[in-house]
């Protein structure tokens, strides 16, 4: 190791951990304040934490899967407002950084590699799907992880084994992953030290400890749950409102494409890869998509650590090998070529970067480098309007403790209420208020369950038409009801005002538009002498947006120079396409006259 300086590059490393928790905290919270996270992931988070002081914890409420909640609720405590798990989160993942710098001096002896890990990590493109997946558990795992591995190297028997054992309660197939683990320090001991593979006391405790933990695990939730974890039920969201599955092909380019942003020298330390095994396991007998998602999920947590130290062990052998040995000048253009190739990544596949990139370009590159046509769309999740502040009033229509549906981009309400969400919602013990935001992909999208495929605008229709519950008040889009007969506030706040250019391209800039119940009239400009008194045109609507649509006919009556048409809506109806047979630009405007 160098010798006679301080360690400057260290300080560095800590320096990027604070900008990048900062850079993440800041779109944590305007995620959060805009109405774009999830109940599924940071309100169930919250409320598991929030009830570990508040409620207590015995037998039957026992998270034992992620016993590292406990801990953390101790420190939720101080500030129980579940955006700030989200700020935890981001520095848990970046503070990964130090770890990683830490065993590539020990291994390497250099610190400039050692730094160009650091931000390797920071910037490693598969990780950014943990920062930005709202608050899981399983997120904490890669640092503590990474922590043991580096105290295991120092020596450090009681420090390792400590953050082992946190690694292995931060999820139900960490225990599994460190025990693997520990074969590697067996087969690594006896290598180094012949025939005493026990001689830094590591390894049997931490099998012994890990076996304990999962067995524990499966007997508290029984066998089923096992079973249930290896052919686990889709439950995501789905555009054409069918399960995607994953192929085997796809399943196996998956771990490829994690090991390609450091130019596969993880393959060069193969022997730490068997940390993999079980992950590769698990993907493999499952098709559940998110295991084999790059990008967009949580599910990176479990693999990344293993994938940047067998890369660290990688180069630390080619610096030092006999058959093959590369100068440390080429092992610095080799750094300096991956953390190019990684920037770019990060420029179009990572949330910060899909920020100032978000284009199609950016699903291209996702395609071919990381195995999937999709990105994360950032600023339309952080975009702000001004009427979600209502949602922040729900106290106001919505009395604390009570039964309360509400979407999935609610974890706001999480913790105030007896809560569900539509495709849990259960008739026989129905919720006494319902919270829609007709803004949020959540309200037309559908969270695709094993019995049931529901979303708010199925259920707020059918809330409407059999005059189970009515509006007890709304503001632009954001409405409250309430089961019973109530004074009925009017709906106002559509999405779509005046659009124009041609047929194809108004349709495709209306589709997907809202319309609340209500009286309607629709005015059509065309920018071409049109001889005719009156022209019909088709305007196919979605009441269910994954059912059957509806063609309306409708028929535009000269009015000047522009043509007019009226419809009525008795449900909230979703635009699917605009088809004027009209050649050249127009102008369309939609108005809502009065409420139904």
């Amino acid at each position: 190791m160098e010798r006679g300086k301080s360690d400057r590059y260290l300080i560095l490393t800590i320096a990027i951990i604070i900008i990048n928790t900062l850079i993440y905290s800041v779109i944590d919270y305007l995620k959060y304040s805009s109405y774009g996270a999830s109940v599924f992931d940071l309100g169930l988070a919250a409320q598991t934490l929030y009830n570990v002081t508040h409620v207590g914890i015995n037998a039957s409420n026992l998270v034992i899967n992620k016993l590292i909640y406990i801990p953390l609720g101790l420190i939720y405590y101080l500030y129980p407002v579940p955006v700030a798990l989200q700020y935890i989160q981001a520095f848990i993942i970046s503070l990964g950084s130090l770890p990683i710098y830490l065993i590539s001096r020990e291994l390497t002896g250099k610190r400039g590699v050692s730094l160009a890990f650091a931000i390797l990590w920071i910037i490693y493109y598969p990780l950014g799907g943990v920062f930005w997946f709202d608050f899981h558990f399983m997120s904490f795992f890669p640092t503590l992880f990474l922590f043991g591995v580096y105290f295991y190297l120092r020596g450090k028997t009681s420090y390792s084994l400590l953050f082992l054992i946190l690694a292995s309660i931060t999820d139900f197939l960490s225990p599994v992953i460190v025990a693997f683990f520990a074969i590697y320090v067996m087969n690594r001991d006896f290598s180094l030290h012949g025939t005493d593979p026990y001689r830094n006391r590591l390894s049997m405790p931490v099998l012994v400890i890990t076996l304990a933990i999962f067995l524990l695990i499966v007997y508290y939730y029984g066998p089923s749950y096992f079973l249930s974890y290896l052919n686990r039920q889709i439950l995501t969201y789905n555009p054409s409102g069918s399960p995607v599955e994953a192929t085997i092909p796809y399943k196996i380019g998956y771990f490829l494409y994690l090991m390609l942003p450091l130019f596969f020298l993880s393959l060069a330390g193969i022997e730490f890869l068997l940390t993999m095994i079980p992950y590769i396991a698990l993907a493999l007998v499952n098709s559940y998509y998110p295991y084999v998602n790059t990008m967009l999920y949580q599910y990176p947590s479990l693999t990344s650590a293993s994938i940047f130290v067998a890369a660290i062990i990688g180069v630390s052998r080619l610096m030092k090998g006999k058959k093959i040995r590369i100068s440390y000048r080429n092992v610095k253009k080799i750094a300096v070529a991956l953390i190019a190739f990684n920037v770019f990544l990060a420029a179009f596949l990572s949330p910060v970067g899909n920020l100032f990139t978000e284009s199609h370009e950016g699903n291209v590159i996702a395609t071919y480098v990381a195995g999937l046509g999709e990105n994360y769309n950032s600023r339309s999740y952080m975009a702000y309007n001004p009427n979600l502040s209502y949602l922040n009033s729900a106290p106001h229509y919505v009395p604390p403790g009570s039964s309360l549906l509400i979407q999935d981009n609610m974890p706001q309400m999480v913790q105030n209420y007896n809560w569900t969400l539509p495709f849990e919602y259960n008739y026989s013990t129905p919720s006494r208020y319902v919270a829609i935001d007709t803004y949020s992909a959540d309200f037309t999208h559908f969270y695709l369950g094993k019995n049931s495929s529901r979303n708010m605008m199925y259920m707020a229709n059918g809330f409407l038409l059999n005059s189970t519950y009515s509006i007890i008040d709304q503001f632009g889009g954001i409405i409250y009801m309430e089961m019973g007969n109530h004074p009925v506030s009017a709906f106002s706040g559509i999405r779509i005002s005046m659009v124009s250019g041609k047929a194809a391209q108004i349709s495709e800039k209306i589709n997907g538009t809202i319309l609340a119940p209500g009286n309607y009239s629709i005015s059509m400009a065309p920018n071409s002498s049109i001889s005719e008194d009156s022209l019909n045109v088709s305007l196919s609507v979605f009441t269910n947006p994954y059912g059957i649509s509806e063609h309306l006919n409708l028929t535009f009556h000269r009015s000047g120079k522009v043509f007019i048409s009226y419809f009525s809506f008795k449900e909230f109806t979703e635009i699917s396409t605009f088809s004027p047979s009209i050649t050249g630009k127009i102008s369309l405007i939609i108005v809502q006259n009065s409420s139904m």
